[in-house]
């Protein structure tokens, strides 16, 4: 006979069965009044009594809605067929002809409950709502395939069919038979509507096993039993739930059934019931231990275990109270160690103390004795080991370490119930599995978290850590707030103390800091703590810690402990000493944030008060450093430096708050003081402390550079007031180059040219006088200019500041080339700047041109001209044609304007007609060249001109015969 599912997974492995969902159980459909051994007969005979007859289930429909839905049933009793309805909490039944007259009026009425009208079942007066039907025996069952997927309605129909087919002494003897089988074991919940089936098939089985034992390959006799061990292991793990409610999917919930007269009323079996089977389930393993090959047996024992754990009810019990019902796991687990021995009534366990039984150890004797096909099933076991029950992951951990190869499955649910093993070496292999898998700590209860967290190693932390602070809020939160708790105010020893640094600087939404509780606040009190023990050095690691912000006054008073409060015995005052820049900086934030969103100005003024008058350390320090930086509203900072010169008229307050500013070198809050300070009020404070603050500022080494980068900021009035301390203009034209005078702001050009005016050693730096005269300011160009004129620095001026296009610049400029007109060099100046780029400058040098009377210096300029390539000097050159000394330069400056394209039209016409009325020959004034290459010009002015020429001079060109005809008295 072939075996079920292949030799590498077990039967309903992971590997090859469908998803389960495996809740809580219900109340048997029948009752016996004794118990009965494995071997019974099979045809489910029953007693004459009345009240023993079988009640079999045919078809359930439940109709939905807020509460119990209402409820048709078909069943089967005394041989006869009903259908009966509950419906609005009243009872309407009806008897059926048959089984299959039953099914059909089952279907209409899942398909249209008004049927029910026609039939008689109910009234037409009677009616209901309901928002959807659950079907409960409606499945097609084919026993020569499996589904791909086993619905409730499937698991529900695969029981009714199973208990008619072993009621006629049938029995699984195909894989599909016994894959049907083995999952109706794992699947059918424990409960009502499921577990009348379930009770008889697997009482049939457990009775026709050992009938059929010889006919079955080991192979598949061992498959058969693993289903049954899983089937007993099942109960046992519905046993679990000891004197809660047992626990159930919603899926498989068809409760309603319970209220059928005929079943007593119970939602799940009695406990005396699932005993009764589970004595058989002892019995049989008798059986098998004494008459089975060893593969069988193992497979049973291996599957009972698999049961109890995957089908355990999770809660808070102790392990005591379910072990003493599950019989045969713990006969399976401790069977040789007398540590669970039944009692009389063969109901419970006596269970020995829990330490031995953590620290149970496996005989080699055992591990020698198996196969290794035995050792294969252990193997697989341990794999799909979910590790929900204590006992039976203890045991699979210790038989993990003695068969070569096995794997240990570390789930969470595992890591869950090994943490609080009173086992050292489970713990060790638990903190090695989270060490290396640090996610298993997510599912863990926050106690057993905290308990891991004590015991881990330093060294070890860094990972588990890591992995809190990526999932805190999601995973974590309840973990974090539990050690925290477990950890105030107590001395933190090196290992707490890293685990609470990282805490605070990666979790600190996850601790509470709730005052309105009998318990500490637990975010502060932690941080007091560690603030007492490291100072918070090194200091990089707080820079940046994240304040929880406070609204309460009161609250803001116990954490630094300025003010008594009974939820902070110390305040970090206390502990620390804050005196320095950066830790003012962190610890004013939450003073900042509360008065900046919930406080006027009278709780401003008190609460700034209270620290300004504490005689704790860095309490005032911390006052100064707010007022300092600024970070109050203006009008609230204005009325407590007020309220403190009304204490203090000597306006030390305003002293000291600049000087606290300075110190954190804040310069937007040293403008606002200073702003502030303008105001006519505040006279008398300058004329009282007109020293004091000159000492202060230039005391101050960035002074200079605060008041050229702020000036336009602050108010003139100020500036013309700070503007004259001694020695500050020096300092700052250090900071003023060459490149940054042509970027100054306005209030920057007032004072730099107030400073130039008097410091004539500014101009020893040409860069800097070259930047003055072209700096785009007109007052900065006349200081400048002025320098060059009265110190005759003109010669290597001038052209620049003829090219600068700025008015006084230029002006100055056009003065001194004019005052140049009778000195020897003169011409070489002006052709300088008739060469220039700039037109401007040009422009104003064609205008000292035509002032010019000599004809020595005009010829001298027209002469240099001739190369020039700017047209407006051209025009120039063109007046003057007859000033050209040579005729090669003539010919030089013809063939430069001729030749040219698209511009100085006007010119080059004028230059045509002076040759035309000055030049005889003109190859004295033009190029041959010149002239062929205009007679080619797409300009056909240009063209017939230079034709003209050619034809009149009678120009040799090859290749070319001119002739001269005449139209009137023209020659053309």
């Amino acid at each position: 006979m072939p075996t079920v599912i292949n030799t590498d997974h077990e039967v309903g492995g992971r590997a090859n069965r469908p998803l389960y969902i495996r809740n809580g159980g219900e109340v048997a459909l029948f009752k016996r009044n004794k118990s009965s051994d494995f071997s019974e007969p099979l045809n489910g005979a029953s007693p004459l009594d009345p009240q023993f007859q079988r009640l079999s289930v045919r078809e359930v429909l439940v109709f939905t809605s807020w509460g119990e839905g209402n409820l048709i049933v078909h069943f089967e009793k005394d041989g006869k067929n009903w259908v009966k309805a509950n419906i609005n909490s009243n009872w309407y039944e009806l008897e059926v002809s048959s089984r299959e007259a039953g099914r059909a009026m089952m279907n209409d009425l899942r398909a249209d409950w008004k049927s029910g009208y026609k039939t008689g079942l109910f009234p037409e007066t009677v009616t209901f709502y309901s928002y959807g039907t659950k079907s409960f025996g409606f499945a097609d069952v084919n026993f020569d395939e499996s589904p791909t997927q086993f619905t409730t309605d499937f698991i529900f129909t695969l029981g009714r069919e199973f208990d008619e087919k072993f009621q006629s002494g049938w029995f699984p003897k195909t894989n599909t038979d016994l894959n049907l089988f083995f999952n109706f074991l794992v699947l059918a919940p424990i409960r009502v509507g499921f577990f009348g089936p379930y009770k008889y098939v697997l009482k049939a089985a457990t009775n026709a096993f050992p009938q059929h034992l010889s006919e079955m390959t080991p192979e598949y006799a061992s498959y058969f039993a693993a289903a049954l061990g899983f089937g007993y292991g099942h109960l046992e793990g519905f046993l679990s739930h000891a004197n809660l409610t047992p626990q159930f999917a919603g899926d498989w919930n068809i409760d309603e059934l319970r209220h059928l007269p005929e079943l007593g009323g119970f939602k799940y079996p009695t406990v005396k019931t699932v005993q009764y089977l589970l004595r058989k389930g002892w019995r049989f393993l008798d059986f098998l231990e004494a008459e089975a090959p060893p593969l069988v047996t193992t497979r049973f024992k291996t599957h009972i275990l698999r049961g109890a754990d995957t089908s355990h009810q999770l809660s808070v019990l102790e392990e005591e109270r379910f072990l003493e019902y599950q019989q045969l796991t713990t006969r399976v687990i401790y069977g040789e160690s007398q540590l669970a021995i039944r009692d009389r009534e063969s109901r419970k366990v006596h269970l020995g103390k829990r330490y031995e039984r953590h620290n149970l150890a496996v005989s080699k004797k055992f591990i020698a004795s198996l196969t290794p096909e035995q050792i294969q099933v252990y193997k697989n076991w341990m794999t799909g080991l979910e590790g929900k029950n204590s006992a039976v992951t203890h045991y699979a951990l210790e038989l993990s370490r003695h068969i070569p190869g096995a794997v240990f499955n570390w789930t969470p649910a595992v890591v869950r119930t090994l943490i609080t093993s009173e086992s050292e070496l489970a713990r060790a292999e638990v903190q090695k599995a989270i060490i290396d898998n640090p996610s298993l700590l997510r599912n863990i209860p926050a106690p057993l978290v905290t308990e891991f967290l004590n015991t881990i190693e330093v060294n070890q932390l860094d990972p588990i850590l890591e992995e809190i602070k990526v999932n805190a809020v999601w995973s974590y939160s309840s973990h974090i707030q539990h050690w925290v708790g477990s950890h105030l105010q107590g001395k933190l020893n090196e290992r707490d103390l890293k685990i609470a640094k990282f805490f605070l600087l990666n979790a600190t939404s996850s601790i509470s800091n709730n005052l309105y509780t009998d318990s500490l606040p637990k975010m502060h009190t932690l941080f007091i703590q560690v603030a007492a023990q490291t100072k918070l050095q090194p200091f990089s690691e707080w820079a940046h810690f994240p304040h929880e912000y406070m609204w309460n006054e009161g609250q803001i008073y116990g954490f630094y402990g300025v003010s008594a409060h009974p939820k902070y015995p110390r305040g970090i005052l206390d502990v620390l000493d804050i005196r320095n820049k950066e830790m003012l900086a962190l610890f004013a934030q939450p003073i900042s944030m509360f008065l900046k969103w919930y406080s006027g100005p009278d709780v401003a003024i008190r609460f700034l008060s209270t620290f300004y008058n504490s005689t704790k350390p860095g309490a005032n320090e911390l006052v100064w450093t707010i007022l300092g930086n600024q970070s109050l509203a203006p009008e609230i900072q204005e009325l407590f430096l007020e309220h403190l010169n009304s204490l203090d008229p000597s306006g030390a307050g305003y002293l000291r708050g600049i000087s606290a500013s300075i110190a954190q070198d804040d310069k937007k809050a040293i403008v606002r003081y200073l702003t502030s300070l303008s105001d006519e009020s505040k006279d008398s404070f300058w004329r009282r402390n007109k020293g004091e603050m000159e000492e202060l500022f230039m005391g101050w080494k960035g002074f200079p550079a605060f008041f050229w980068g702020h000036i336009d900021e602050i108010p003139f009035k100020i500036v013309e007031k700070i503007g004259k301390y001694n020695g500050l203009e020096s300092k700052v034209l250090k900071l003023i180059t060459p490149a940054s005078i042509g970027r100054l702001s306005t209030a920057q050009i007032d004072y730099f040219s107030s400073v130039a005016k008097v410091n004539a050693t500014l101009f020893s730096n040409s860069s800097m006088l070259r930047a003055m005269l072209i700096a785009p300011s007109a007052a900065i160009n006349q200081i400048a200019a002025d320098y060059v004129k009265n110190e005759n620095k003109y010669a290597a001026h001038w052209l620049l500041m003829l090219e600068s296009n700025l008015p006084v610049t230029q002006s100055a400029a056009l003065r001194y080339l004019e005052g140049q007109i009778e000195s020897k060099d003169f011409a070489s100046k002006l052709l300088m700047a008739l060469d220039s780029n700039n037109v401007g400058a040009r422009k104003l040098a064609i205008s000292v041109l035509n002032k010019i009377k000599s004809p020595s210096v005009l010829t001298t300029i027209v002469d240099g001209l001739v190369e020039n390539r700017n047209t407006d000097t051209w025009k120039v050159v063109s007046k003057h044609l007859e000033l050209i000394s040579e005729v090669d330069k003539y010919k030089e400056f013809t063939s430069q304007v001729f030749l040219s394209r698209r511009k100085a039209r006007t010119v080059k016409e004028e230059i045509k007609v002076d040759i035309e009325e000055l030049i005889e020959d003109i190859s004295e004034a033009v190029e041959k060249d010149t002239l062929i290459r205009m007679a080619h010009s797409s300009v056909a002015a240009d063209r017939h001109w230079a034709l003209k020429q050619i034809a009149l001079a009678g120009i040799d060109i090859e290749g070319v015969l001119v002739e001269t005809a005449w139209k009137g008295d023209l020659h053309v």
